[in-house]
């Protein structure tokens, strides 16, 4: 899912975690600006080391990554 454009869609209940061998959804370079994620979906994908600082900046992540 690299450089993924998530622009404007609705991600409500999306899943970007782990599969089933433990490997991170990659999304380096996902775009998420104006994506709608409810709080709860949002700090799950903040939980995704490979999620840029720019999209934890759009995402409202706190804290550095993990």
């Amino acid at each position: 899912m690299r450089n993924v454009n998530f622009e404007n869609a609705i991600l409500t209940n999306a899943r970007f975690g782990k599969d089933a061998e433990g490997t991170w959804a990659n999304l380096e370079g996902a775009n998420f600006e104006g994506a709608l994620l409810s709080s709860s979906d949002a700090q799950r994908v903040c939980e995704n080391p490979t999620v840029d600082d720019y999209g934890r900046a759009i995402l409202g992540c706190r804290g550095g990554k993990k």
